[in-house]
C-alpha cells in the first residue's frame, strides 16, 4: 500500500461451508489503509455439482464479496454449467456486483461456456461488469464456430484476462505432440 497499490481482486474459494477463506479475506480488507479491495468469490467446485453450493455463493455474497464468480466446466454436466451460470447472473443482479467467471479454462475444444456468458452479459446489458477469465479452451475452437463467437463477444462488451505465464504450463498436459499452449486467442 505504502507503495501505490490501491485495488486487490482476491480468488477466494467459498466451498468451504464456514466460508473461512472468504471472511479472513474480508477482515485483511477491512484492516487495511487502502481503497475498497474487490474479493472475488470462486466456487471452486461449482455451484450446483458441490452440496449447498448455491446456498454459499449468496451467504459470500451477503458477506460482503464485492464480485461474483464461477466455474463452469467444474460441473458435474453442461446442463449444470450453464445453468450456474445464469444463477450468477441474477445474483449479481440482486446485489448489485461484477462477475469474473472462470471459463473455459480446459483443453477440451467442447467446453464453449464463454457463449453463455457473452450472450447473458449481452442480454441483461452486463457487457463492462463482466469477466471471463483464462477461456483456454478457445485455443482449440474449430473456425467457423470461432467466427461466430466473435461476433458475440465483441457484441456483448466483456472483458478477458489472460493468463499465460500460469496457463502455458497447465494447458497441453494430456496432448501428444503436438501440444497446446492455452494462450487465449
Amino acid at each position: 500500500m505504502a507503495n501505490g497499490i490501491q485495488y486487490v481482486r482476491t480468488h477466494v474459494d467459498v466451498s468451504d461451508p464456514t466460508l473461512t477463506a472468504l471472511k479472513a479475506m474480508l477482515e485483511v480488507s477491512r484492516s487495511c489503509a487502502m481503497g475498497r479491495p474487490a474479493n472475488r468469490r470462486l466456487p471452486q467446485e461449482g455451484i450446483l455439482s458441490y452440496p449447498n453450493g448455491e446456498a454459499l455463493l449468496e451467504e459470500a455474497v451477503r458477506l460482503g464479496a464485492d464480485v461474483i464468480g464461477a466455474i463452469p466446466h467444474f460441473e458435474f454436466t453442461r446442463e449444470y454449467g450453464v445453468e450456474s451460470l445464469h444463477k450468477t447472473f441474477a445474483l449479481a443482479q440482486k446485489y448489485d456486483r461484477l462477475i469474473d467467471v472462470h471459463c473455459d479454462e480446459i483443453d477440451d475444444e467442447q467446453s464453449r461456456f464463454v457463449e453463455t456468458v457473452a450472450a447473458l452479459a449481452h442480454r441483461d446489458g452486463m457487457g463492462a461488469r463482466v469477466t471471463a477469465s483464462h477461456t483456454t479452451a478457445m485455443h482449440s475452437y474449430n473456425g467457423a464456430y470461432a467466427s461466430r463467437l466473435f461476433r458475440l463477444l465483441k457484441m456483448s462488451g466483456i472483458n478477458f484476462i489472460a493468463n499465460p505465464l500460469v496457463n502455458i504450463h497447465l494447458q497441453g498436459r494430456f496432448d501428444t505432440y503436438p501440444k497446446r499452449r492455452g494462450v487465449t486467442a
